[in-house]
């Protein structure tokens, strides 16, 4: 479980998120800086992306369920992305905190790509037998 390297890209996302939540402000209003916890709405989807990836790390004997799950993780980000642009945005200036929001997506891009890799493998290795 912990050996596949798609594993250890779901550890270092789910890293970075918990730590862009707690250290990072993600907007700024004058000399006001805002975490993603001042956020509710964004910080329960942001949690939730959390789980979905910690589960899916559990998932390691169903490929699809795990790539599903990575997949619908990466779209909670998205959706985090574009509720913080469209609902603070106009109030508030972006802070480095929302662009680290792309490290822990690129994460699970890679995890994806190396998931159906796996995928893949078994496949041909069924071919053969």
């Amino acid at each position: 479980m912990i050996q596949r390297f798609q594993t250890l890209f779901m550890l270092f996302s789910i890293i970075s998120l918990v730590v862009i939540i707690v250290n990072f402000p993600i907007l700024i209003k004058d000399a006001d800086k805002f975490h993603i916890k001042n956020f509710p709405l964004v910080k329960y989807i942001m949690l939730s992306s959390i789980f979905l990836t910690t589960y899916s790390i559990f998932q390691y004997k169903k490929l699809k369920r795990q790539r599903l799950l990575v997949s619908f993780s990466r779209f909670l980000i998205t959706i985090a992305i574009i509720l913080i642009v469209v609902l603070y945005k106009k109030d508030y200036d972006l802070e480095l905190g929302f662009y680290l929001l792309l490290v822990p997506f690129i994460f699970l891009l890679i995890s994806d790509f190396l998931i159906k890799k796996d995928q893949k493998l078994i496949k041909s290795a069924d071919r053969i037998r």
